[in-house]
């Protein structure tokens, strides 16, 4: 059989990114649902289990990130181009919404903590910390790109494996100290080694993807079973574990242990989702993903300060729709608005996208940052 052209191979990477961007965005919309106050039990017994189910999609994005850039890298990187290229694309719309958070969410200045927060992604709604991470990757995929494709490839990806765990293991589970120190576990998030496995998994399948579809083709009836099994699982340490919700986010070994597990169904579900006349729209996701990375946290928290006050007496559902409405309504319109400049466009990652032509605005080549930076 003919090995698909790397657009075709893309194809169900874009299902996947789009897939996980609207959960993503479901997730936090659900986090700002337990700023609203709601102690009602019958609520939280609704939204807990919905949250820790939908935590395969932030670590799902580093997967990709590291599949679209071997993908698009069939030959060694030059690392001194590659950084270049790949730092500076996208260095200017991680630093500039930094500021645009911090400025929004009025920090306190003038210590050391805040600017390295600045720096990891953590200062204001804190959500940048995946940019501040993927950069990072960024800086050492000349080398990853030598581990995965030399002869101790899988050896590489158990090292990393373990890695991650322990690193989230022990930021997760380790009582968070007072003082300056406290520091490291805030910016746990934004630092390589509790992502490492989700990279080198993501660059090891492109480069064995035609294998690796055969086999999750092949033992088809295993994956469904297996994923209700990691996710009756993860619920369970969820709910012994003395984490509380703010807390039991996707940075944690039962999460990487779930993902895993869940992604053989979501790659297949991605496969058939890409032969229907929903990869259009979903492409058009996938590649404006970043974008509303960027976007919609702050159209979040304009609806929290603005919409959510005068509907206090309201329903939760009426809250949440509106919560929902507000923060899709609002990315929507303002990727809409930058994608009509290039400044707009280079602010939001969508370069690009929106000066491709349409047939090639999500193919690797053309997605470029989108597709490997959100979450």
């Amino acid at each position: 059989m003919t090995p698909p052209a790397p657009r075709e191979r893309a194809a169900e990477a874009d299902l996947l990114r789009a897939l996980a961007c609207v959960t993503i965005v479901m997730i936090h919309v659900l986090a700002a649902a337990a700023r609203m106050g709601s102690t009602d039990p019958t609520v939280l017994l609704g939204l807990e289990p919905f949250y820790q189910l939908a935590l395969w999609a932030t670590p799902t994005f580093a997967v990709l990130s590291g599949f679209v850039l071997q993908l698009t890298h069939p030959s060694p990187p030059n690392p001194r181009e590659f950084r270049q290229r790949r730092l500076f694309a996208a260095w200017l719309p991680f630093a500039t919404w930094a500021l645009v958070y911090a400025a929004v969410f009025s920090p306190p200045v003038g210590t050391v903590q805040y600017f390295l927060g600045l720096v990891l992604g953590q200062v204001g709604q804190g959500h940048l910390y995946f940019a501040a991470m993927v950069l990072q990757f960024y800086a050492v995929f000349p080398w990853v790109w030598k581990a995965v494709t030399g002869p101790r490839a899988l050896h590489w990806l158990v090292a990393s494996l373990l890695l991650t765990l322990g690193y989230q293991g022990y930021f997760a589970y380790t009582p968070r100290p007072l003082g300056w120190s406290a520091f490291l576990w805030d910016a746990s998030d934004s630092l390589l080694p509790g992502w490492l496995f989700y990279f080198l998994l993501g660059t090891l399948g492109a480069r064995h993807r035609n294998a690796i579809v055969e086999q999750l083709s092949h033992y088809r009836g295993l994956w469904g079973p297996l994923a209700a099994a990691a996710a009756l699982g993860l619920l369970w340490e969820y709910y012994q574990s003395p984490l509380g919700l703010n807390e039991a986010g996707s940075r944690r070994p039962a999460v990487v242990l779930y993902t895993v597990a869940v992604l053989p169904l979501l790659w297949l579900l991605a496969c058939r989702l890409a032969a229907t006349r929903l990869y259009a729209p979903g492409r058009v996701l996938a590649s404006r993903s970043y974008a509303i990375y960027l976007v919609h946290p702050l159209c979040l928290e304009l609806a929290l300060r603005y919409f959510l006050p005068q509907l206090s007496a309201a329903s939760l559902e009426l809250r949440l729709a509106v919560l929902l409405g507000c923060t899709v309504g609002g990315t929507a319109l303002l990727v809409l608005i930058a994608s009509r400049s290039l400044l707009g466009s280079r602010l939001m990652g969508l370069a690009g996208v929106s000066r491709a032509r349409p047939e090639t605005a999500t193919s690797p080549a053309g997605a470029g940052l989108a597709s490997a930076t959100a979450g």
